[in-house]
């Protein structure tokens, strides 16, 4: 059997909620979601991450089109990651279906999200990341290398999409 390209396209949004303010809590997708969902399909999307849902709810749901992988929010509403994987991807003359069994959570917090897709024509990691919006050097170090202490050893040949809002600075803002 050859090997087949598939072209997947990836978006990430920081949406600040997905639920009105006296619910933040809450575990029920509603008419934001809906509107997010439209337009990531119409953009022709396939895999999104999500930060700062602050979503109540950790787990797997469908939603739309989509399947949709929570960590929830904290206590008090803050945070909460989600990735959204379409739950077909039209690949030149074929579809590739997902479903529930391809995907599972490898683990989740309120600002991490890691998620592996295994299917017959495609194994991938996704890490949906939201990064702390501090300019503490050592406290940024410590958060990315827990992020990476917890990526179990068995996913090092993987393809890895990374879905991040960093919080940071791209590059260098030292002068030469």
């Amino acid at each position: 059997m050859s090997a087949e390209q598939i072209c997947l396209r990836f978006a990430t949004a920081n949406v600040l909620t997905l639920y009105p303010q006296q619910d933040h809590g809450g575990s029920f997708l509603g008419a934001r979601a809906e509107q997010l969902a439209i337009q990531f399909l119409s953009a022709g999307l396939h895999c999104i991450g999500l930060q700062e849902t602050r979503c109540g709810y950790s787990g797997h749901q469908t939603f739309e089109s989509f399947h949709v992988l929570s960590s929830s929010a904290t206590a008090r509403g803050h945070g909460g990651v989600q990735f959204w994987i379409a739950n077909q991807i039209n690949i030149a003359h074929k579809t590739l279906k997902v479903s529930h069994e391809h995907l599972r959570i490898i683990h989740g917090d309120d600002r991490r999200l890691i998620v592996h897709l295994r299917h017959p024509q495609l194994a991938l990691l996704f890490l949906v990341l939201h990064a702390p919006c501090s300019d503490d050097e050592v406290e940024l170090q410590r958060w990315w290398a827990q992020t990476s202490n917890l990526i179990p050893n068995g996913y090092t040949s993987w393809t890895w999409a990374v879905l991040c809002d960093s919080n940071g600075r791209l590059g260098s803002d030292r002068k030469s």
